[in-house]
This record gives structure tokens, C-alpha cells and sequence, in this order.
């Protein structure tokens, strides 16, 4: 059914958008790593600004938290929260705005180095035809970080006494800590494909750390990293629903490929008022691990977990310190999705989309 076209962006203003996209996709360079979630799909803000407000409902809270190398002792960590909605009413009179707030922390073994930031995130998501069947976003993610190193806990080669083989002595090695502020922005764009009834197509394209932040007391600087989502989903029946995707993203000549699907399906009727959806996947990270996932979603709240195998030619144990340790990472996320007062429900299904 179709509905009347109202507050449409003209071609030419979307087209200064993208304009200005590709400008800032232009920037380029060096080294170090951004923390990569297994559990993209539940990280929507995070993998693609583009996403904020990107939903149904009013409201959106998440919070996810990895843990990989438990074995070693001191793993690393990663924990992210993030809250985004949306407004249909808008200073741009686009179809919807969104805005959000992403909090991340990334920690070493031991804490030796540190990252955090917070950033704030705004989109706009606009209706390309009057029957919503296509739809393009753009979003834009601005927010200070730190980056601190704590030598007091690491081990240098002059501590070992060569006479007992013994941690034992002090080194003469810089052992000032250091905390380095930096800004940071983030971009991306998405487009949304309806098929059909039961078929929906998006593809995402996003752009991280565009100001080249510094690593820390060197020289050196974050690269850019790229990231591309192509997802699918598929109704198979009304409370059966398939997701496939394929996540990429590089970063300083570090590609991960990850490709991999969910399935959801519907305990209660479609119309009943409660939800009770149950969902496992698996996906490869390419050359890395193997990762299951497996989630419950009651009403709002939706939990999911999962775990990396590793996969790759080197063995999955490592010896540390004499003891024999597991590669392996687990992440656990928890999300709330609902309506405020503004929000008029819609009935209850499956949900169709990869975010």
C-alpha cells in the first residue's frame, strides 16, 4: 500500500551527502588494531554509525562484553555500551533521525595497555520511493578517547637474573606510564532493500578512526579501518527467520572475512502480545576460528553468547609459563529494545533484520 510522499530530500541534497562521505572515506594510514566483536550484529552503532536509531522500536540499549585467552591467566578484555533511538519528528524532515551514545573499554593482560572512548552518534535514514522498499542512511560518530600504558607490569629482558633464570631485578628500561587523549570520528552509510514480504537486502560501508589518532608516546598513528556488511534476511515461515552475512572489515593490512548466519524462530503465535524467540548461528572467521552462537529473546530483552574456536593452521594451545592455555574468546551481550510513549507497537514477530 502506498503512502504519500511527504519531506522528501531532493536528489542533490543526498548527493552532497555522499559527497562528502566519500571525502572523508579518502583518509589513509598505518598501524595498531580496533577491537573486533564476533557478535557484530549485536554491536550495531559500533559496526556502522549509520545504524543508530536504525530499528522499529523507539529505544535501544546494549552492552557486550569479550573476554579472549581466559586461559593465559590476565585475558584480554573488551566491554562496550551503547544507547541509541530514534525521532520521526526533525530539523532535516527526514523520515527518521537517529542519535546514540557508544562507551568502549579495551584492556591487555594485566592492564599494561588501555583504550577508551565515548562517542556520540547521529543518522538520518530516508525512504528512496513511496513504498518504503528502498532505504538509504547515513550516520556520523564524533567523541574523545585515551589511550594509557602501564609499564609497571610488564616484563623486560634485563629483569631476568641469567645466574637463577629469576624475575629479580629491576630494569632500566623507561618505566614512565603515559596517557594519551585524542579525538576521533567515524562514519558510514547503508542501504536497505526490500524484496519482498519476505526478503530484505542491506549493505553497510563504514569508516573508523578518520582523525589518525596516535598510538601512544610514538609516532605512529591508528590506521583508518573499513569495514562492509552484507546481510540477508529471509522469512521461511512466520516464525521461522534466517539471517546470513558476511562481515569485512581491514584495518593496517589486517583483513578479518567473516561470513555466517543466525536463525531465529518464534516459540508463541504471531499474535500473541508477549515474544519468546530463540536463535544459534555459526560463523568462520576466515583462516582465525570458528564461531557458534546461540541467544533468547523474551519480550524487549534479548541475550545472547558465543564462543571462538580457533581455527587456524597454528595449534589451538599454547604453553604459558609451563601451563598449557586454550585460544579461544567468549563474548556475552545483553540488549533492550522497546517503545516509549510516542511508539505505537507492531505486532509481534520474528525479527527481519540482521540488527
Amino acid at each position: 500500500m502506498k503512502r504519500n510522499t511527504i519531506n522528501r530530500f531532493n536528489f542533490c541534497t543526498l548527493q552532497s551527502f555522499l559527497v562528502v562521505l566519500v571525502f572523508c572515506f579518502g583518509a589513509t594510514n598505518i598501524q595498531a588494531q580496533d577491537v573486533v566483536f564476533s557478535q557484530f550484529y549485536n554491536t550495531a552503532i559500533y559496526a556502522n554509525p549509520a545504524n543508530t536509531g536504525r530499528f522499529d522500536q523507539d529505544i535501544r540499549v546494549g552492552l557486550i562484553h569479550r573476554n579472549q585467552w581466559q586461559s593465559l591467566g590476565s585475558p584480554f578484555q573488551s566491554t562496550m555500551f551503547s544507547a541509541d533511538m530514534n525521532f520521526y519528528k526533525n530539523p532535516l524532515k527526514a523520515d527518521r533521525m537517529g542519535a546514540g551514545l557508544l562507551v568502549l573499554n579495551d584492556e591487555s593482560p594485566d592492564g599494561v595497555f588501555k583504550s577508551q572512548q565515548i562517542l556520540l552518534s547521529g543518522s538520518f535514514h530516508q525512504a528512496l520511493d513511496d513504498e518504503d522498499r528502498h532505504k538509504f542512511s547515513f550516520g556520523l560518530q564524533a567523541g574523545v578517547g585515551l589511550r594509557s600504558q602501564n609499564p609497571y607490569n610488564r616484563i623486560f629482558g634485563d629483569m631476568i637474573n641469567p645466574v637463577n633464570n629469576q624475575f629479580d631485578q629491576a630494569s632500566k628500561e623507561n618505566l614512565a606510564a603515559s596517557n594519551i587523549p585524542y579525538l576521533n570520528i567515524n562514519t558510514g552509510v547503508n542501504y536497505e532493500f526490500m524484496a519482498s514480504d519476505k526478503v530484505g537486502l542491506s549493505l553497510g560501508l563504514a569508516a573508523h578512526n578518520l582523525t589518525l589518532p596516535k598510538e601512544g608516546l610514538s609516532d605512529k598513528r591508528l590506521a583508518v579501518r573499513w569495514s562492509v556488511i552484507l546481510g540477508m534476511s529471509y522469512k521461511i515461515t512466520p516464525q521461522l527467520t534466517l539471517m546470513p552475512s558476511i562481515y569485512y572489515t581491514s584495518m593496517a593490512s589486517a583483513p578479518v572475512l567473516m561470513p555466517g548466519a543466525n536463525i531465529a524462530y518464534s516459540f508463541l503465535p504471531q499474535k500473541n502480545r508477549n515474544t519468546f524467540v530463540g536463535s544459534v548461528g555459526i560463523w568462520y572467521q576466515a583462516a582465525n576460528a570458528a564461531v557458534v552462537y546461540g541467544g533468547l529473546r523474551f519480550n524487549n530483552v534479548q541475550f545472547g553468547m558465543s564462543y571462538d574456536f580457533t581455527a587456524s593452521s597454528q595449534t589451538s594451545t599454547v604453553q604459558y609459563f609451563g601451563n598449557k592455555a586454550l585460544l579461544g574468546a567468549w563474548e556475552i551481550s545483553l540488549i533492550y529494545v522497546g517503545f516509549l510513549k510516542r511508539g505505537i507497537p507492531s505486532e509481534v514477530s520474528v525479527p527481519c533484520k540482521i540488527f
